[in-house]
């Protein structure tokens, strides 16, 4: 039963995935996107982060949310909690570089 709902699932859990649904955001949710996916790609980043960011971005892309995406103006309340929750915990990995690399993607 788990794999069938792995497999129902996966596909919306992809990197292209990712790309589609930060093209559709704001560019305050694009841009700390793209700083958590930079972390994500960044070999010196700790597992136990990438993990993090992994839930995080998945949240983001999740068909399901706890607020709908598709509502006007609170849609993306909740991504953007969680999505600057994170960002807090991490800040001592993040690099000046990776800021700028978000700034300059978005």
């Amino acid at each position: 039963m788990l794999n069938d709902n792995y497999r129902g699932y996966r596909k919306h859990f992809t990197e292209s995935a990712f790309w589609r649904k930060i093209s559709k955001v704001n560019a305050t949710i694009r841009e700390k996107a793209m700083l958590l996916y930079l972390l994500f790609k960044d070999p010196s980043t700790p597992f136990w982060v990438k993990m993090m960011i992994v839930s995080v971005l998945g949240y983001l892309i999740c068909p399901i949310d706890a607020v709908p995406d598709y509502l006007p103006v609170v849609g993306y309340v909740d991504d953007l909690a969680a999505i600057l929750s994170l960002l807090v915990s991490v800040e001592r990995f993040i690099t000046e570089e990776m800021r700028q690399k978000a700034r300059q993607r978005t």
